[in-house]
């Protein structure tokens, strides 16, 4: 993911199947279960923002601006 403002990133992730999928960020894991999951550690305020995915399935993934 890329971003162009100064504001924290948090990314959103809907998965929209019964398969688990999995995000790795800095070296953690995050199991992302059917459904919509965000996870207040997996946040950056960096120009780029490394994720990497394993699994099967279908998933979106929307962020946010900020943190209230």
């Amino acid at each position: 993911l890329t971003r162009d403002f100064d504001m924290t990133l948090i990314p959103e992730f809907t998965n929209k199947t019964l398969n688990t999928i999995s995000v790795d960020f800095k070296g953690k894991t995050y199991s992302l279960k059917q459904g919509v999951s965000r996870f207040p550690e997996l946040r950056t305020r960096e120009n780029n923002m490394m994720l990497t995915f394993q699994g099967t399935g279908t998933l979106d993934i929307s962020y946010l601006r900020g943190w209230l």
